[in-house]
């Protein structure tokens, strides 16, 4: 596993290398564009709009829209501006675990301690694992300011991105605020609808169908077969009747429970 950063990681007076690596790989089958007469890969060129020349990718600059203008950007104006994270990892300060909306958070990663960190590694994790708190971390990540949260998981931290403010969206949907007619038996059906699909989270029970289908579908191709029919999902029908619906799920739960038994 390769890291994707090397830093200092500050905690009040104490300063330990570390490494990220990123928790996540990626397994997307990509597709891509083809001439279908003959198979052959179809390039993008870089045209600018301006001319219509093709620039290569060694000669494309960069710039910054300000309204209706466009500020182009040397790499070297880029590379001094100051970041306020610098080059490490700041903790600024410990927050509750929970404290962060899971939808503000973004992609997570491994923290690992490097050469000579271990025992300040191992003293922060075992802090943070035996209290509720998280620590809100300030970092540089591909040279953008960056806020993070590190948790204990295991005997890792784990650090984990966090959307600035302005990044996140409010949930301005007028129709929430319209009433809502719902009786007693209808919430207590879906009360009990929830507590009978309730179990425990295995991620080996679920893989990507599709990724799989599409694999396949491309092995069957490369050998010449034809693959077989997959099963269909059941359509789901349009709900007319909410109690109807409650009472029919509650029934589909109970007879894939005696199914399993």
């Amino acid at each position: 596993m390769k890291s994707v950063k090397n830093a200092p990681l500050g905690f009040g007076m104490i300063s330990m290398p570390v490494k990220l690596y990123s928790i996540q790989g990626d397994n997307e089958v990509k597709l891509h564009q083809i001439h279908p007469e003959d198979g052959g890969r179809i390039s993008l060129h870089r045209v600018c709009k301006i001319c219509g020349q093709t620039i290569e990718y060694d000669a494309l600059g960069k710039a910054f829209e300000v309204g209706d203008r466009t500020v182009p950007l040397t790499d070297a104006e880029l590379d001094a501006l100051p970041t306020p994270a610098g080059a490490g990892i700041e903790i600024l300060k410990f927050i509750p675990r929970n404290a962060v909306d899971p939808s503000w958070l973004e992609k997570p990663y491994y923290v690992a301690p490097d050469k000579g960190a271990l025992k300040a590694y191992t003293l922060l994790r075992n802090a943070i694992a035996g209290s509720e708190l998280a620590g809100l971390v300030r970092l540089a990540m591909r040279t953008k300011d960056s806020l993070a949260i590190v948790r204990a998981s295991g005997n890792v931290l784990v650090l984990q991105m966090i959307a600035w403010a302005d990044q996140v969206r409010e949930p301005a949907f007028p129709v929430l605020d319209e009433p809502v007619d719902i009786s007693e038996a209808e919430q207590a059906m879906a009360d009990v609808l929830l507590s009978a699909m309730t179990g425990e989270w295995d991620p080996a029970e679920y893989r990507d169908e599709y990724r799989a289908a599409l694999l396949t579908l491309a092995e069957n191709k490369i050998a010449g077969t034809e693959p077989e029919a997959g099963e269909e999902p059941a359509p789901r029908a349009q709900v007319v009747d909410l109690t109807a619906a409650l009472q029919a799920s509650l029934a589909a739960v109970k007879a894939k429970e005696e199914a399993a038994a």
